[in-house]
């Protein structure tokens, strides 16, 4: 009994049929999309966009090239599409997202500690610099500049409040920023009366 051979140009056709199967059962990866913009949606949660920047930019860059090539592969037919490269994308961005993640949670608690310290030592210095201020030189010419010193310092102690406040409810970067504006009314405050009474001093040794 003799075997039938199949033609040529039929087993070219069973194959042009079969790769237009495969290639049809070529499908965006959701899944794998889903998970990475969940991750991005957790980094922002967490504080990337402020703490780790950097990171999370990048992983924006990503997010955009995957956008990029999910509609490149969408132009194309389904005998020529792949989304390899978009799974290969979709993966990165979960990766960089979980990442980014990460580094804003060590960078917020590193700021939240700095800012706890420095906190502390400034309500010491704003303390100093009042007593410093209540026996600052008086006297003619001195009224004035004491009452805007003193005003300058009442409201550094109205802005460390807020500082105060800001790291309390976990705005930890508003609250450095308030902490160390006030530092610098401090030390702005004591230079200040420092280079009064060493004017009066000064007066006080040549007798004028």
């Amino acid at each position: 009994m003799s075997s039938q051979r199949i033609p040529q140009s039929m087993w070219l056709v069973l194959l042009a049929v079969a790769g237009l199967g495969v290639a049809g059962c070529s499908k965006p990866p959701s899944a794998e999309i889903d998970m990475a913009d969940a991750a991005l949606a957790a980094a922002a949660t967490a504080g990337a966009e402020e703490y780790a920047p950097g990171a999370i930019g990048s992983v924006r860059d990503l997010r955009a090239q995957l956008d990029a090539e999910l509609e490149l592969q969408a132009t194309k037919s389904s005998f020529t599409r792949s989304y390899d490269h978009a799974l290969e994308l979709a993966n990165q961005v979960k990766a960089g997202s979980d990442a980014a993640a990460s580094e804003a949670a060590t960078a917020k608690e590193t700021v939240r500690q700095e800012t706890a310290v420095l906190l502390e030592e400034v309500k010491v210095a704003l303390d100093e610099v009042q007593g410093m201020l209540a026996t600052a030189p008086r006297g003619k010419g001195s009224a004035m500049d004491l009452a805007v010193l003193q005003s300058d310092l009442d409201g550094a102690k109205a802005s460390l409040l807020e500082g105060e406040t800001a790291l309390t409810e976990g705005r930890f970067l508003e609250a450095k920023t308030k902490v160390l504006a006030v530092q610098s009314v401090a030390q702005s405050v004591r230079t200040a009366i420092e280079s009064a009474a060493a004017a009066q001093t000064a007066r006080r040794s040549t007798g004028s």
